[in-house]
């Protein structure tokens, strides 16, 4: 196994905000208290690998095989409609 620095990789490293849905934390609670109820702001970091108009694909563990190949781990796809901001972590 060939280990190299992130700086030889070519996907950039970033941070993503993002929202996750939630519950109520009370098993009953009167309607009116229905809109109090928030997302949770989330944040993941890791490697873009890839996005489009719908999807954002991160992973946060590599390494290279002995022909060069690269295998990732911990593979995240987010929705972009929960994504608040993506920063590129230099």
């Amino acid at each position: 196994m060939i280990f190299m620095t992130s700086s030889k990789l070519k996907y950039k490293r970033v941070k993503i905000t993002w929202f996750d849905i939630t519950q109520s934390e009370e098993t009953w609670i009167h309607e009116d208290n229905i809109t109090n109820t928030r997302l949770a702001e989330c944040v993941d970091e890791g490697y873009l690998y890839k996005k489009d108009k719908k999807h954002v694909w991160t992973f946060s563990g590599y390494s290279f095989n002995d022909d060069g190949k690269l295998d990732v781990s911990n593979v995240n796809v987010f929705p972009r409609a929960v994504i608040k901001k993506i920063e590129v972590i230099k």
